[in-house]
């Protein structure tokens, strides 16, 4: 199992000698909760509607803390918070929450971890294998 990447060109900059090629992972589709509680079932002992119950759960029980403003963290995931674009007032007593709050947003910061080295990881993507893409 391992990530694909292919090439694709950067042509944001004006000098065609800058538009150099970089690495892109190429998605191998989109797994659903449904996916991932059978995946689980196959697994475990628990049925596949269990899980996939379990799992309906877990995310209105995240939504329901982030509207209630907390940082949730999920160990080995990471971290996810609610977060606001506004617009930018002179005077602090002319801000409008309804009228200035142009934006919610759900962050999400990686759960890394420290290796020997000093170099920070992203726990998900520890060990990940990366492979050229082959059509």
């Amino acid at each position: 199992m391992s990530i694909q990447v292919r090439l694709r060109q950067d042509k944001m900059d004006s000098n065609p000698k800058n538009h150099k090629y970089y690495a892109h992972v190429v998605s191998m589709g989109e797994d659903s909760i449904e996916d991932i509680a059978n995946s689980i079932e196959s697994n475990t002992t628990f049925k596949c509607g269990e899980v996939h119950g379990m799992l309906k759960e877990v995310v209105a029980d995240i939504r329901h803390r982030l509207q209630s403003g907390r940082v949730v963290y999920l160990e080995g995931i990471g971290r996810l918070q609610l977060t606001v674009e506004s617009e930018g007032v002179d005077n602090p007593k002319d801000f409008n929450v309804q009228r200035h709050i142009t934006r919610v947003k759900c962050r999400f910061r990686a759960d890394s971890k420290k290796t020997p080295t000093g170099k920070f990881v992203h726990t998900l993507a520890d060990n990940a294998q990366v492979m050229e893409w082959k059509k």
